[in-house]
């Protein structure tokens, strides 16, 4: 019955919101600044890199399913024999951070972000297999499971400062991977993919297939494991725990709203089984509505985020109250993904670059005037801007 399916989706949003929670609060609740600073200048690109296969591997393993297993099976094996390598390149770019680390810390991390990405990402593999069969339960299981793991790693190995993080993740994915591989079904997809003839290795294929469907989620990678990740190169960690905590206090902003990207990409896509398009008005009411609750996050946390950080991370230090200025973009950084749902089903791949690329400018600009935090509000604003003029100018979809 279709209501059963609105129920596991709401499931699934209530564990990764769980997960999501406990990693981006109770990590740095456990660790301090110092220590929860540096495992995230370290790792940042490790998560950039992790963020932009999982977008691929999950968007294509639910669109192909049973019915492309040959190009499924090329997919996963490019992303798993990829893994420990795109390790060593997130450790590459890694340089800064990792030398100001004693030689112990250093080759934990050295050795650690590569054994992490070869158990992630076949874990996102299985993750995309769950969402591909609608194993809601499996999924709602895997990350509540996280939600405990992860936490109560890094709280029982937080005698080893930074590195507690790392070794948090590395048992949070194999318990991940554990869990998900326990579900019959999702086993037994996993072998028809595997039994199957894998495509032919293609050069052109990342251009032609991987690429187009990270484009709608370019501006959220940017404008937050980008940032993060540029934050790592360009801020003390110190520092760089104050501005995470902030961006994450506005990503949990954009996570809470009742709509998410992809559903409103179906919903405004083209009509199927006799449903009626979706008007101008109705997107435009959509996105109004989605802009006033924006707002009001932005309100809570211009008042009360200064001092949930401060208990997050165990200071009031009136340094990190330059960040609070990202807090007043909640309502532009909630609008992207309704945003990019909206050009996507429009088929204006076109204006959703030049979006991106307008971000990306502004970004810069404002981030070379100001600092990071004025880059995330100016490159919020410039896709906002770029997209919702898309939206506005057109009397008819």
């Amino acid at each position: 019955m279709r209501w059963r399916s609105y129920i596991g989706g709401a499931a699934v949003q209530g564990s990764i919101t769980a997960a999501l929670a406990t990693q981006a609060l109770l990590a740095p609740r456990i660790l301090g600044a110092v220590d929860y600073g540096t495992a995230v200048a370290v790792l940042a690109m490790a998560f950039l890199v992790e963020v932009c296969v999982e977008t691929v591997v999950l968007a294509l393993t639910i669109r192909w399913g049973m019915s492309r297993e040959p190009e499924l099976r090329r997919l996963w094996t490019d992303a798993v024999t990829a893994a420990p390598f795109l390790g060593l390149l997130a450790v590459a770019f890694s340089l800064s951070p990792l030398w100001s680390l004693s030689p112990g810390e250093r080759w934990t991390f050295v050795a650690g972000v590569p054994l992490l990405l070869t158990i992630w990402i076949p874990a996102t593999v299985l993750i995309g297999t769950a969402y591909a069969l609608h194993r809601h339960v499996a999924i709602a299981r895997c990350y509540l499971l996280g939600a405990i793991v992860l936490p109560g790693t890094i709280f029982l190995l937080r005698a080893h400062g930074s590195r507690s993080f790392l070794f948090g993740l590395l048992v949070d994915k194999v318990v991940a991977f554990a869990s998900l591989a326990a579900d019959r079904p999702v086993r037994d997809f996993c072998r028809g993919v595997a039994a199957s003839a894998a495509a032919r290795l293609e050069a052109g294929r990342v251009w032609r297939e991987y690429l187009p469907v990270l484009t709608p989620r370019l501006t959220l990678l940017l404008l937050s494991p980008g940032l993060v990740a540029a934050g790592a190169m360009l801020l003390p960690p110190y520092q760089l725990a104050g501005f995470k905590v902030s961006l994450s206090f506005v990503t949990a902003a954009g996570s809470v709203l009742p709509v998410s990207q992809y559903m409103l990409q179906a919903q405004w896509g083209k009509p199927a089984n006799g449903r009626e398009p979706a008007t101008s008005s109705e997107i435009r009411f959509v996105l109004l509505g989605v802009l006033v609750v924006g707002i009001a996050f932005a309100a809570g946390l211009l008042l009360w985020g200064d001092a949930l950080r401060a208990f997050v991370l165990h200071t009031a230090d009136p340094v990190l109250r330059r960040f609070d200025v990202v807090f007043s973009a909640v309502p532009l950084f909630v609008l992207v993904g309704p945003l990019s749902a909206y050009l996507t089903a429009l088929g204006d791949a076109r204006r959703m670059v030049l979006g991106f690329a307008a971000s990306v400018a502004a970004l810069v600009v404002s981030t070379a005037a100001g600092g990071l935090e004025w880059g995330f509000v100016g490159g919020n604003a410039a896709f906002v801007f770029f997209a919702a003029s898309g939206v506005f100018s057109s009397a008819q979809r």
